[in-house]
């Protein structure tokens, strides 16, 4: 978590669409959104790479728990609800390596599990009993049509009263319905992961929040423009990959 120092108050949560990069690389902080967020708001960041909605939702009851935040302002990252909050995967961050995501279904019906060397926490009896989670729940039951839509939904009702105003934006999936427009809870019409694609080589995003550092600087503007005017961020303010070529 990283702290700064101004006046109004900003919570933060979500996944490395929002996550301060000084946690994981000092060289892009100085261009990311965050780290402007950060030098002009009193912010407090818990978002982590990696990690899903759950563990987001989880880190904000935790935190916010008897803390006074009517006059606060919270941005919160709407991950991914595949991206499960197993207590067997020790650290947040790793969650994304064992997501419905990165698991793939073999015509034999092998489970296929890719080995991180940097995670030491999974056993063959979690990766069984994540195996069973998958096929027995998460594709049997409504979890995979309707967990995202009912998570945003509780997200509306618990911090609405909460917070001064808030900031729900969907990061790989957009929410099923429209949220009332007299409401305090604001709600974009596009998936941070649209703003910009590109096919990073390494292993590791270089980028600050996934974005080149001209769509960090317009992502802050846009959200500081939300802060003081209540304008929600627009897509088409941002350039694509393709037109930076």
């Amino acid at each position: 978590m990283h702290y700064s120092t101004k006046e109004q108050k900003v919570w933060i949560f979500g996944d490395s669409y929002f996550q301060s990069p000084i946690l994981d690389n000092p060289l892009v902080s100085q261009n990311s959104w965050t780290a402007f967020i950060e030098k002009f708001y009193k912010t407090k960041n818990f978002a982590q790479g990696g990690t899903g909605l759950d563990w987001s939702l989880q880190q904000l009851i935790i935190n916010t728990k008897k803390k006074d935040t009517k006059d606060d302002i919270l941005i919160f990252g709407l991950g991914s609800h595949y991206r499960f909050n197993l207590k067997f995967i020790k650290e947040p961050k790793y969650q994304a390596n064992y997501s419905l995501d990165r698991y793939k279904f073999f015509s034999k019906g092998k489970w296929g599990i890719k080995k991180y060397k940097q995670d030491s926490s999974i056993k063959n009896i979690s990766a069984n009993f994540l195996k069973q989670f998958i096929f027995e729940y998460v594709l049997h039951s409504t979890y995979d049509t309707t967990e995202f839509d009912k998570v945003v939904s509780y997200l509306y009702f618990f911090t609405k009263k909460r917070f001064k105003k808030v900031l729900l934006f969907p990061i790989f999936q957009k929410f099923s319905f429209n949220l009332p427009k007299d409401s305090n809870v604001y709600m974009p019409n596009f998936c941070m992961a649209d703003i910009e694609f590109k096919k990073i080589e390494q292993e590791v995003d270089p980028r600050a929040n996934h974005m080149s550092d001209e769509n960090n600087i317009i992502f802050y503007n846009t959200i500081n423009n939300w802060i003081q005017n209540n304008i929600l961020p627009d897509k088409s303010l941002f350039s694509t990959y393709e037109e930076r070529q």
